[in-house]
């Protein structure tokens, strides 16, 4: 059997996975889903992304809650964000690999910024957003000379790329490229 075929049951049902494996798989189905349809999808929405049945939903999440809280707990997981900016390759030129970082973290915030609005949640925990290790490493190995260490500087690209990208906060999306020449010559000729 060719590694990519799933393996199916008697009955023709996928073989069954661990409750863990199941959740995580449902919760990667509803992300996509909500950032496409922009809007809360119904139960047989999900379950027709996950390729599940409803009640399969219902069997490994407590009720539909426990599924958005899982979904705002996964967008707003880091782990998917670090693992890019670090894949970025350090072969080319920095201005390159700082917009690269820069497109990654417009679709991170326009991701979590819609999912936020779209899935019922709890109030977030007021507290700072972790800082990016993987963006500290991209301005750490550079050729560029910061005036600023290397955390500082990260904190201030997610920042200015934070308000040059939010809907909220501005007229649309800047270009990556145009916040990259920012961060790197300032607005001055």
């Amino acid at each position: 059997m060719d590694s990519s075929e799933s393996i199916i049951t008697r009955g023709g049902r996928a073989a069954p996975l661990p409750a863990s494996e199941r959740r995580a798989a449902i919760v990667d189905a509803v992300i996509p889903l909500v950032l496409a349809n922009g809007e809360m999808p119904t139960s047989r929405q999900i379950a027709a992304a996950a390729e599940v049945s409803e009640g399969t939903i219902f069997n490994v999440f407590a009720d539909k809650a426990d599924l958005l809280e899982s979904v705002v707990a996964a967008v707003l997981d880091p782990t998917a964000f670090e693992q890019v900016i670090d894949g970025i390759s350090r072969e080319q030129h920095f201005a390159v690999q700082l917009e690269v970082a820069i497109a990654e973290i417009q679709r991170r915030v326009v991701d979590v910024w819609r999912v936020l609005s779209i899935v019922p949640h709890e109030p977030l925990e007021a507290k700072r957003w972790a800082g990016s290790p993987a963006i500290v490493s991209l301005l750490s190995n550079s050729d560029v000379a910061l005036k600023f260490p290397p955390e500082q500087a990260a904190e201030m690209l997610r920042a200015i790329t934070l308000a040059l990208t939010h809907p909220l906060m501005s007229n649309g999306p800047v270009a990556a490229a145009a916040i990259a020449d920012l961060f790197l010559h300032g607005v001055t000729e």
